[in-house]
């Protein structure tokens, strides 16, 4: 019994040592991958942020210096940071009660035919240009538009800070929320929706047994949406461009300015390492929340 024992471990481990060899080199061209496209930009931003800018010159000191980092504690650059965040919590806000109500309505079609084409419909947005949605906008929102209308009858400027505020929230509302949709649809449809009908078979009234039963097994869905929507409010550029007019400014404007219109790559790096870490920050604590607050979320 023990010889035969034996034998079975040998043999076990002789089956795993090639086996996890197998998935060794199956994992290594997608670490490759990963590796040089991502991580290695991200360190050479890095490195690029922990170096002197020299005037006049295309290729910076190397340097090392933290004053690249010292400016960003500038009033003026922490309040750029702030809009920047501000907007994009109030917008991915926005989306998600949008987003939650349209995949709610995609997973309760009973056709499957229906929910296809609805889906569908969500895939097919985010193949449109991000441009050509964005200009879109920019008319929509314009003087030829109904909101440009609507500015004009409110008394409104055309460059009032707040009017360009909600065009940039509006902005990044329309470019997230077929994103989030998509992401709560796959957690929606795999709630049975009966569970609804048998709180209220218990006595519960119709709103609380939403909350108590789908809105309550959602939340880890809705946590992973609102990542994603802030992670793409954070990072979008052609929004406040188009829409801010110039005057709404965002982080990721500041980065393009340092790296394009003044060739100040030390201090651009900067601010991207920056806002890479603060986004990260942010959402991290924002999941760490919700799964405290949340026994659902615990749970899954």
């Amino acid at each position: 019994m023990a010889v035969a024992t034996a034998t079975t471990g040998f043999e076990r481990g002789s089956v795993r040592g090639p086996l996890r060899l197998s998935l060794l080199l199956l994992a290594l061209p997608a670490f490759f991958v990963i590796t040089v496209f991502f991580l290695g930009p991200l360190v050479m931003l890095a490195l690029e942020s922990v170096r002197t800018f020299v005037p006049g010159r295309v290729t910076s000191d190397p340097t090392f210096t933290l004053g690249n980092y010292e400016k960003l504690l500038h009033p003026a650059f922490i309040h750029f940071f702030l809009d920047t965040f501000r907007l994009s919590f109030i917008a991915v806000i926005i989306s998600l009660v949008l987003s939650y109500a349209i995949a709610y309505f995609v997973a309760r079609r009973r056709s499957g035919a229906v929910r296809s084409f609805y889906v569908a419909l969500l895939i097919g947005m985010l193949f449109v240009s991000g441009m050509v949605r964005v200009y879109g906008l920019s008319l929509s929102l314009g003087t030829v538009g109904l909101f440009g209308l609507l500015r004009e009858v409110l008394g409104l400027e055309r460059n009032n800070i707040l009017f360009l505020e909600a065009n940039v929230i509006i902005g990044i509302v329309h470019y997230t929320t077929p994103v989030m949709a998509l992401t709560l649809l796959g957690t929606l449809q795999h709630i049975d929706h009966r569970l609804e009908s048998a709180a209220q078979v218990l006595g519960a009234t119709r709103a609380r047994a939403f909350m108590d039963t789908t809105l309550a097994l959602s939340v880890p869905g809705m946590t992973s949406a609102f990542a994603l929507g802030y992670a793409m409010a954070i990072s979008a550029f052609t929004i406040p461009v188009f829409l801010g007019n110039g005057i709404v400014v965002a982080v990721t404007m500041l980065i393009y300015q340092r790296f394009s219109e003044i060739p100040n790559y030390p201090f651009g790096s900067a601010i991207a390492v920056s806002l890479l870490a603060t986004s990260m920050v942010v959402v991290l604590a924002g999941l760490w929340l919700v799964r405290r607050l949340s026994p659902a979320v615990s749970q899954a």
